[in-house]
C-alpha cells in the first residue's frame, strides 16, 4: 500500500475521513467553474468565490515564467481558456510537489489531481462553491475541517488517499484518468474531467518537478 512518507501521525485520521467521504460520495462543483466549464454565464447575483493562497510562501519567479511559456497553449474551449495565471501556477505546483516529494507517486497521479482541480476550481483555492465546497478540489465537509480542505497540502493528501483506497494495487495506473476523476469525486458531470487532461499533461510537464 502507498503511504505518504510525512505526517504519519494522520495517516488514521485522513483514512477516516475518507472512508466517511467515499460512502457519502462527495463532489460539488463550485458556482464559477460549473458556469465556465458548461458555457452557461453566471447570473447577476452570482458571484466566484474569493481564493486563498495556496503556498505560503506566495508566487515566486518561476510560477510567473511557466504561466508565461503556458501562455495560449491550453484548449480553446477547455475550462481554462489558453491562458494559466501565475496564481493557478503556484496552485498546481503545490499539489505536484506534495504528490512527488510526498506520496512518492509517479506522474500520472499529478495528472489525475490536476485535472480534476481544473474542472473543480480551475485550479484555485477557492474559499466557497456550492454548498460546503472549498478549496482547490471542492470538496465538502465530508472530507473534513474546513482549514484541511483550504490547505492545498492537506486537500491533496485528502484527495490521493482517496484515490488509492478507490483503486487498490495501483489500478489507477491503468484506467482511464477521467474515469479516475470521477470516482473520487462522484460529479454529477462526469463527461467533463477526461477532455481536460491533455491541459493538466501541459501544466505538470512545465512545472518540472517529474
Amino acid at each position: 500500500m502507498q503511504c505518504r512518507i510525512t505526517r504519519a501521525s494522520r495517516t488514521m485520521a485522513v483514512a477516516a475521513l475518507v472512508s466517511g467521504c467515499l460512502a457519502a460520495g462527495p463532489s460539488v462543483h463550485a458556482a464559477a467553474a460549473r458556469a465556465v466549464t458548461s458555457g452557461q454565464a453566471l447570473p447577476a447575483t452570482a458571484a466566484a468565490p474569493p481564493i486563498k493562497d495556496c503556498d505560503p510562501g506566495g508566487l515566486n519567479t518561476g510560477d510567473q515564467q511557466i504561466a508565461h511559456r503556458l501562455d495560449g497553449t491550453l484548449r480553446p474551449g477547455g475550462a481554462m481558456g489558453t491562458r494559466i495565471t501565475p496564481y493557478q501556477v503556484s496552485c498546481a505546483r503545490m499539489v505536484v510537489r506534495t504528490i512527488k516529494d510526498l506520496w512518492r507517486l509517479e506522474r500520472r497521479a499529478a495528472v489525475i489531481a490536476i485535472t480534476t482541480a481544473i474542472v473543480e476550481s480551475h485550479v484555485q483555492n477557492l474559499d466557497g462553491g456550492t454548498g460546503s465546497s472549498v478549496g482547490v478540489f471542492q470538496q465538502t465537509d465530508i472530507w473534513g475541517p474546513r482549514e484541511d480542505r483550504l490547505d492545498v497540502e492537506r486537500s491533496t493528501d485528502l484527495f490521493i488517499d482517496a484515490m488509492l483506497r478507490m483503486f487498490p494495487g495501483g489500478a489507477w495506473k491503468n484506467r482511464p484518468i477521467g474515469e479516475v476523476c470521477q470516482a473520487v469525486q462522484r460529479s454529477g458531470f462526469p463527461q467533463r474531467y477526461q477532455p481536460e487532461v491533455p491541459d493538466a499533461e501541459k501544466i505538470v510537464t512545465a512545472l518540472g518537478i517529474y
